[in-house]
């Protein structure tokens, strides 16, 4: 939607990998199969997305073949891209990565370009935040009916193992009423266990 919009040939997302060393390009429309989920760049400024992030600010490329800010990737130069924008995409722990647009034509993007790019980049970072509380929300519901099951378990096998005691063991409460006994405490003292 936003290549379609602005007019340019190639879009991509990219997202900050472990370790925020690389950025691995996550979506994207218009580039040759295989660089969508596997190509990855420089986080640092060694890259358009890495100098993006460096610098903290959106990053617009009149020409790619005249940079001297940083090295474009060999699949901008094999795509045939002369002019670009990237901006930063926005996490609540720091960047989630960058949005990007590219075209084989040189061009100069307006005033709306960058301003429009960066509040689809803010949408992106906003559903990529819900997202990550509802896998996390996901996550701890799992590991709670998890402990559960576990938790069900143990209780049973203890209940298992006290019923089958053959000595007397009876359970008081503060009040000194019966809360728990065996079958050999019921057979032993004459009263039902349950």
């Amino acid at each position: 939607c936003a290549a379609e919009t602005i007019g340019v040939d190639y879009c991509s997302v990219t997202e900050m990998l472990p370790g925020g060393r690389e950025l691995l390009v996550r979506a994207g429309t218009g580039w040759r199969e295989g660089v969508v989920g596997s190509l990855r760049l420089d986080a640092q400024s060694g890259s358009q997305a890495g100098y993006t992030l460096q610098s903290d600010e959106p990053v617009v490329v009149h020409d790619l073949r005249t940079e001297t800010r940083f090295r474009p990737a060999p699949e901008q130069v094999a795509h045939g891209i002369v002019s670009s924008v990237t901006v930063i995409i926005r996490g609540q722990e720091g960047p989630f990565g960058t949005l990007g647009v590219f075209s084989r034509e040189q061009r100069v993007f307006d005033r709306e370009d960058i301003p429009y790019l960066q509040s689809v980049a803010n949408v992106l970072g906003m559903a990529i935040a819900q997202r990550q509380v509802e896998q996390a929300r996901a996550e701890t519901i799992a590991e709670q009916n998890r402990l559960l099951v576990e938790n069900r378990q143990q209780r049973a096998f203890l209940e298992q193992l006290f019923g089958a005691m053959s000595d007397a063991v009876i359970v008081y409460d503060a009040g000194g009423r019966i809360v728990q006994a065996n079958l050999a405490a019921a057979t032993s003292y004459g009263f039902d266990p349950t």
